[in-house]
């Protein structure tokens, strides 16, 4: 930027009273000693900010545009364009970096005549939805012109448009903050009062200004005690500061500044200005001495300027409204995080170059937009993106928190210029309005715990924020917890991805009934210096400064309650039968109902005879939840007219066999403010056991037991009757019939017992058991007859049997084949039936 001697000077001037007068865009505070656990949130808010009541002098006459020559002073028409980012950076303002600021801005444009394009307009948004009329160019942008309103120069006409405005419009009444009037005076200074003398104009309009806008003497003091404390980097020391502060402080400061004007002359070098000669100077001189008896500067451009007059625009009324512009610089720089809003406004002199903006994710992926356009959708929410002449603008929402890096065709030709809108974040916490007092260990209900639950929300825009992605980043949050008895808790909460909020690693303690006061804060790393240039990329080196993102100061309310137990009265222990017996079927068994009881105790273990005193209702409170191996079954209770003050339930059908649960839950609607059971869920273990006779697997053993037999009985009934043994047996002694005895008997055998023998003693017999040979075969046997067996067409017998004495004997016999029956003369013949 080429400016004269004095340019540069005024120039210089406003930098250095914009570094002292700023205040940090994020409102970052450094921690106290170095401690996170000390740090105190700076609020949002005005303080430090004043209202300003803005006027834009604009030169339009024909020189600015000279059209069909070489001499235009704003061929490109900056000076529309520079009047309207300053609405966006009023509106900017008052909405975010200054909230609760109210701005009003008036423009007048003079030539041959003077035209009033806004006339005292207010820059009070309240909302975004204001913030985004205002900055709409269809809006009060629209009435703010480039053109040609001839070849006269009448600045005077023009400063008289505006004393008019200003004193027929209303005060702003705010006692909180001053209002400072300004006017921004752009011209290419050529005031042609006399033919001879261009200076001569100059002149008068300096003394028409003088005698129009006072400003207090005691407050110009101020401001030019201060200026003469800078030193060469601008910056004045604090107690230098302070002492000026000191010593000229008006009676009354409100006043002061209602009778103080500023005034700053932006001055476009015009082409070929050398051949107004001496004039030229003196014009300057004039201008500057008007601006400094009225706390500005003469700042001087180049002609032809492209990016100036917008930019000084932006450094005189942010100097005045107490805020510091910061100035990018091509290559890396530090985006902030838990932003809302990161404004990137780009003045350059020429439309051509391109300007790109990047950053780097966790992932390593590089992300970048240039021209508004983005290389991926997800990596920049772009809120607004709007060009105006050579310059353009970003408007980016919840930017991306890491280091950045701005690139472009020609980093000589622009002036970018950052803003960052940190989160406001909302005040509330996930809490109900009363909590129920517990004031037994664990203190808190275990069924129910309640955790101190922080959401991020953005407080304007309700947004739910992310903690940041970047480990730098990550927020360190504690409560303090002061509860009615004095004890105050400490609750280290930890950020809980799948709940996106920050939750407490255990539940609040409720010992104790009444007012408890919360107080959490959270706090991460951010960077207070410039964001750029940057001497490293290491992060924990950018962002080095801890800072408080949020504070919350609220308070909860624990219920006084009287408490009770419940007690499941049944089923406990072991007992029996989970079957009973039914002999009306097979197998005689259905699963024995079993009962399910509850009562309710006081904290002494008395019996509660009259439950309905401490519930909502007494119907369908509680349900049992049984368990044993895989079975399961619910029940619910419902008050026991036999037994007042217990609830009961039956399980019909729940036949599970041994160990086994049932938990009963309350219901918590039925929960009283003032009366709650200590625990809401209980459990107990049981056994249940049949006794042999109700076992489902005897009776199953029995009937296959049963059936078994009956088959067997039915294998033996038909097998004893095939070959069933017939015929007789004769015992005779030489040829005389001893004794013969009947062998059919319907079966294949024929028992002859004692009770047939005891008339036979001859025999000497005891028992004897006859039954069918072998078919066609019969053991050979040898006697005195000299007798053997042979094949025959019917098989023998077979005699087994005892005598008397006791020794047994065992014969196969023939058919009709006589057979010794001992040394005696006795015989054995066997006479089968002829078939």
């Amino acid at each position: 930027m080429e400016r004269g001697k004095v340019g540069v000077a005024i120039g210089l001037a406003a930098l250095l009273i914009i570094v002292l007068a700023a205040v940090p865009v994020a409102a970052i505070s450094p921690p106290k000693n170095g401690e996170a656990e000390n740090l105190e949130r700076q609020e949002t808010s005005n303080q430090g900010c004043s209202n300003l009541d803005v006027a834009f002098i604009v030169d339009q006459s024909w020189a600015m545009e000279a059209p069909g020559t070489q001499e235009a002073t704003d061929p490109l028409k900056q000076r529309k364009f520079a009047v309207d980012a300053m609405i966006d950076l009023l509106t900017g303002l008052s909405l975010d970096q200054c909230p609760g600021t109210h701005h009003r801005i008036t423009v007048v444009s003079y030539g041959s005549s003077v035209k009033t394009n806004l006339s005292l307009y207010d820059i009070n948004p309240k909302t975004e939805e204001d913030a985004n009329e205002l900055r709409k160019e269809e809006g009060i942008k629209s009435r703010i012109k480039a053109e040609n309103m001839g070849s006269g120069n009448n600045p005077e006409a023009a400063f008289n448009e505006v004393y008019r405005i200003w004193r027929t419009a209303p005060i702003i009444d705010d006692d909180d903050h001053v209002t400072k009037r300004v006017i921004v005076f752009l011209t290419n200074g050529i005031s042609k009062k006399s033919p001879t003398d261009y200076a001569l104009g100059t002149e008068s309009v300096k003394q028409q200004v003088n005698a129009l806008f006072p400003f207090d003497p005691v407050l110009l003091a101020r401001e030019q005690c201060l200026n003469a404390s800078r030193d060469e980097e601008g910056a004045v020391e604090e107690n230098a500061a302070a002492q000026c502060m000191a010593n000229h402080m008006p009676a009354n400061e409100a006043e002061a500044y209602k009778n103080s004007v500023y005034i700053w002359t932006v001055f476009l070098k015009p082409p070929g200005y050398e051949k107004y000669g001496e004039a030229y100077q003196k014009i300057i001189n004039h201008y500057d001495e008007m601006s400094k008896t009225h706390a500005g500067e003469a700042v001087e451009l180049r002609a032809n300027s492209r990016k100036d007059i917008p930019t000084t625009f932006r450094k005189i009324l942010s100097y005045l409204a107490g805020v510091r512009p910061v100035l990018l610089n091509c290559g890396s720089f530090a985006m902030n995080p838990y932003l809302r809003e990161a404004r990137i406004t780009v003045y350059k002199i020429d439309p051509e170059i391109k300007i790109t903006l990047s950053y780097k994710d966790q992932d390593g992926v590089t992300h970048s937009i240039t021209a508004g356009k983005p290389d991926s959708d997800s990596a920049f929410r772009v809120k607004n993106y709007y060009t105006f002449g050579a310059n353009e603008a970003y408007f980016l929402s919840y930017p991306y928190a890491g280091i950045w890096e701005l690139t472009a065709d020609n980093c000589q030709g622009l002036d970018t210029y950052y803003e960052q809108v940190q989160v406001n974040t909302s005040q509330k916490l996930s809490l109900p309005d009363i909590i129920p007092q517990y004031e037994v260990e664990p203190f808190y209900d275990p069924e129910y715990p309640q955790y101190l639950t922080y959401e991020m929300h953005d407080r304007e825009t309700g947004e739910l924020i992310l903690q940041a992605n970047h480990p730098r980043f990550a927020v360190k949050t504690k409560a303090d917890v002061l509860a009615p008895t004095g004890e105050t808790r400490e609750y280290a909460l930890k950020w809980d991805a799948n709940k996106k909020a920050f939750v407490a690693s255990e539940p609040l303690w409720v010992a104790a009934a009444g007012v408890y006061n919360v107080h959490i804060t959270g706090v991460s790393y951010a960077r207070e210096d410039k964001p750029s240039p940057l001497n490293t990329v290491v992060p924990e080196l950018v962002f080095d400064k801890l800072f408080t993102l949020f504070e919350v100061k609220t308070q909860f309310e624990v219920g006084k309650v009287v408490p009770f137990t419940i007690e499941i009265v049944q089923p406990t222990g072991k007992f029996k039968n989970v079957h009973r017996l039914s002999f009306d079927r097979y197998p005689p068994l259905l699963v024995a109902p079993m009962t399910v009881q509850v009562r309710l105790l006081d904290r002494d273990k008395n019996m509660l005879p009259k439950p309905e005193e401490y519930l909502k209702s007494t119907q369908g409170v509680f349900t049992a939840y049984l368990e044993g191996g895989e079975k399961t079954a619910q029940v619910v209770l419902q008050p026991d007219p036999q037994n007042p003050g217990y609830f009961t339930g039956i399980a019909e059908n729940f036949d599970a066999v041994g160990a086994q649960t049932v938990r009963v839950e309350m219901n918590p609607d039925a929960m009283l403010k003032d009366r709650r059971p200590y625990n809401r869920e209980v459990e107990v273990e049981f056994e249940r056991v049949d006794d042999l006779f109700h076992t489902p697997p005897f009776w199953n053993f029995l009937a296959y037991a049963f059936a078994v037999y009956l088959v067997g009985a039915a294998i033996v009934f038909f097998a004893v009757r095939t070959n069933k043994v017939n015929g007789t047996l004769a015992f005779e002694d030489g040829s005389a019939l001893i004794a013969e005895f009947n062998l059919y008997s319907g079966k294949n055998w024929r028992d002859i017992k004692n009770r047939e023998l005891k008339n036979q003693s001859q025999l000497g017999l005891k028992w004897m058991r006859i039954s069918n040979a072998p078919r066609g075969k019969s053991r050979p046997v040898e006697g005195e007859f000299g007798l053997s067996n042979s094949e025959t067409s019917q098989p023998g017998i077979r005699v087994r049997g005892a005598r008397s004495d006791g020794s047994k004997f065992d014969f196969e016999l023939a058919p009709n084949l006589p057979t010794p029956y001992n040394e005696s003369t006795i015989t054995m013949t066997y006479q089968p039936v002829n078939k």
